[in-house]
């Protein structure tokens, strides 16, 4: 496993939002014929409840939400590798992961954490050494007798923001940057919602018109 350490100089993932392009994604989403429309009666597939989502704090992501940064972090990696740990990198959706978890029963049976709900985690396989690293926002849940090793310098998050914590962590420990608990204090949790809407909306302005539901009966896609 590569050391979790700055190695090329990519881009700063807590660069300050650019206000002007928050503008922008506000006026788009004034013309949204739902933008009125009460959140429990938006379409799935609407702009408004897209980013409402995203942007509302302790809210909980969905999997079209997880795949969009997912996806926006792939064109980055194609566009300029030279700002990612590693020329040889691949990075996961969550119907892989979904697939991974269907196949270990124990997995599945295991117990919810002290909130009766499950969590986002992330983490990193390294192929060659046959190696997983697993970075938990929420490691308060796991008893130390079920951990190896227990790191001290993963920030926690709040239940509701594990999403986007997870995808934080997976864009510092792509781009080789330490995990620093200044950015990623818990009162940080909206600015990095609405940081990620912003790049979202930049990058990938149609990531809303895409819905993917976990559908089990896709979860052959990944078998040999």
């Amino acid at each position: 496993m590569i050391s979790n350490r700055k190695l090329y100089p990519g881009y700063n993932p807590f660069a300050p939002i650019d206000k002007k392009k928050l503008k922008e994604l506000a006026d788009w989403l004034k013309t949204c014929p739902h933008y009125r429309t009460a959140f429990d009666k938006k379409p799935r597939k609407s702009r408004t409840w897209w980013y409402q989502i995203l942007r509302t704090s302790l809210e909980w992501l969905e999997d079209c939400h997880i795949d969009a940064w997912i996806n926006m972090l792939r064109k980055r990696y194609d566009a300029n590798p030279q700002h990612f740990r590693s020329d040889r990198m691949c990075f996961l959706d969550h119907l892989f992961a979904q697939q991974w978890r269907f196949n270990f029963k124990d997995f599945k049976d295991s117990e919810p954490d002290q909130n009766s709900l499950g969590r986002r985690l992330s983490g990193g396989i390294s192929i060659p050494k046959r190696h997983i690293v697993v970075f938990d926002i929420i490691c308060s849940s796991i008893s130390p007798e079920e951990l190896n090793v227990r790191p001290t310098n993963i920030p926690p998050a709040r239940a509701g923001d594990c999403g986007v914590y997870t995808l934080k962590y997976i864009e510092f420990h792509a781009l080789g940057i330490a995990f620093s608990k200044k950015d990623f204090v818990k009162a940080n949790g909206k600015s990095m919602r609405d940081k990620m809407a912003v790049d979202i909306f930049q990058e990938l302005p149609d990531a809303h018109e895409f819905e993917n539901k976990d559908m089990d009966d896709n979860l052959g896609a990944y078998d040999g």
